[in-house]
């Protein structure tokens, strides 16, 4: 069972991670696993077609295939790296959530043996903290104290002739980047490394380790890498080479998820730190962001949105949520937020056609929340809008499974044909999750990345059993970049219960709900977020 790594939990075993960490002496070492979670392959996946042409068996290592690869050809290396570009530019990537939090961070440098450039284009989206691709010697030279260095120990894909791949590139390297040697080696003893999604095999990092342990020995720092599952074996052998193992104890499978949890735990404890905003309470003044697109939002609200596990896990699309079968001429969405209950509830009215040349059974959706529960906490039901009568709803993942996002199928009362319209609504229940959330200062959002065939209009409601003080309205692309935003002005007044599903659905308010409204014809964003303070 994965163990959960709250802020409090983390701060108590591993106290001194932390205080470097907000000391900004902590250096992060990125490894494969970060990108392989959004469809990047890593360099076992990059070399397994070249294997086969060569006839290689499975126990071969990828640098080992590479290495073959190259000797096999006359012009080797440039179909080697032609190979390795050509498969990576092919790769999809989307909004990243571990990078996000990586971003929000203070280390005082990223190390990476990844050749994608995942992290260098989400520390892009933050003007205010520049930072420096460090790739070979030369680029030192330019490196200033005001910068945070992102070094690619292994090369990018940016500049093919960078990649180290071979085993006689890992063997070279000491000779052939004498000055980056150096200054890693300087930053493996002068600052607490932290690996994330890493290797510890890794050839780069297995040398420079071992020299600096030998000269330094029991004066070196710690290390701390966080690794899906790990023995009580591999614990202690880690240990005898300098490195503290974070036991996620969770599958490789869902690694990504925990690492995320971690990483966000991390983020709240810096920010722990800082001064908290002022919220006392002053008239209702609505607003309305501007609809100029811009890569920089305000800082209190990009915080808020990279904290949010719910927003970030709604722009990772799982290609089996997608709809790729209906059109929607309307999708209304109205959350009931009392939270003096605790739990979040919400309705979701879809209208809409069979744009497909066959038959339809169901519709699928796909909710995601700020932490882990079966699909049966979830309570989720639907009708057919019209007569009322109750769908037949099936998880995609059966009911016991804790996760943080939940696909299920809601089926029609019979089959449509191509051209078909259907009109459905549900309610869904998240126990507990408004435990986790504020309303002195908290987002709600509606994701369309699992839309593919169209949306012509957007109705979002958030009822909340408090008057805001404060309102605004984001809209934002599939990497979490501000873009231009239609629609109008928000609206703030009484929750009106003006159809039978919301009557019916409707839950025991504590007060009287105010309803923010805000309406989009032909929405083109992939996320659109409300954003209120009490």
């Amino acid at each position: 069972m994965a163990e959960s790594w709250t802020a409090e939990l983390i701060e108590q075993r591993y106290t001194s991670l932390v205080d470097e960490l907000r000391n900004g002496d902590i250096t992060l070492f990125a490894g494969s696993r970060l990108s392989e979670a959004l469809g990047v392959p890593g360099l076992d996946k990059l070399t397994e077609q070249l294997a086969q042409e060569l006839g290689l068996t499975e126990t071969s290592s990828p640098i080992d295939i590479a290495q073959h690869y190259v000797e096999a050809h006359a012009q080797g290396r440039y179909l080697l790296n032609t190979h390795v570009v050509r498969q990576l530019k092919k790769a999809e990537s989307g909004f990243a959530m571990s990078h996000a939090l990586i971003k929000e961070l203070p280390f005082r440098a990223i190390l990476t043996t990844n050749f994608d450039q995942l992290i260098e284009t989400t520390l892009s989206l933050d003007p205010k903290r520049p930072h420096k691709i460090v790739i070979s010697d030369d680029d030192l030279a330019y490196l200033s104290g005001s910068q945070l260095p992102v070094v690619k120990i292994n090369g990018c894909v940016s500049m093919p002739k960078s990649l180290v791949l071979t085993r006689g590139d890992f063997e070279s390297y000491t000779d052939t980047r004498p000055a980056l040697t150096n200054y890693l080696k300087n930053l493996l003893a002068t600052s607490t490394l932290l690996f994330v999604g890493a290797s510890l095999q890794d050839p780069a990092f297995a040398s420079f380790n071992a020299e600096v342990l030998r000269k330094l020995g029991p004066h070196r720092r710690a290390f701390y890498s966080v690794v899906p599952q790990a023995s009580d074996a591999e614990i202690r052998d880690s240990r005898t080479r300098g490195i503290e193992l974070i036991n996620l104890k969770t599958s490789q499978k869902h690694a990504n998820d925990e690492t995320t949890k971690f990483l966000e735990s991390l983020v709240r404890l810096v920010r722990g730190k800082k001064s908290k905003e002022n919220t006392n309470p002053t008239n209702t003044a609505v607003t309305f962001q501007s609809a100029k697109p811009a890569l920089q939002l305000e800082p209190l609200y990009q915080s808020l949105l990279i904290s949010r596990l719910g927003t970030g896990l709604s722009l990772q699309v799982n290609a089996d949520h997608v709809d790729t079968v209906h059109h929607y001429k309307l999708l209304e969405r109205i959350d009931l937020l009392d939270y003096n209950s605790g739990n979040f509830v919400s309705l979701r009215r879809l209208r809409g056609v069979n744009a497909s040349d066959r038959l339809s059974s169901h519709v699928i959706y796909a909710e995601s929340s700020e932490r882990k529960l079966r699909f049966d906490q979830t309570d989720v039901r639907a009708f057919d809008t019209q007569t009322q009568m109750q769908l037949m709803v099936e998880p995609l993942n059966g009911d016991n499974q804790m996760m943080f996002t939940h696909a299920y199928r809601m089926y029609f009362p019979r089959p449509l044909s191509p051209g078909e319209e259907f009109d459905i609504v549900h309610r869904i229940t998240l126990p507990g999750e408004l435990e986790v959330l504020s309303p002195k200062n908290e987002i709600m959002s509606v994701s369309l990345s699992r839309i593919s065939r169209g949306l012509d209009a957007l109705s979002f409601t958030v009822s909340l059993n408090f008057r805001p003080r404060t309102v605004e309205v984001e809209c934002l692309d599939h990497r979490g970049t501000r873009v231009a935003c239609k629609g109008q002005p928000p609206k703030t007044g009484a929750y009106v219960r003006d159809t039978w599903y919301k009557q019916v659905l409707d839950i025991n308010w504590t007060s009287e709900p105010v309803a923010v409204s805000w309406k989009c014809e032909h929405p083109d964003s992939s996320l659109y977020v409300i954003n209120y303070r009490a």
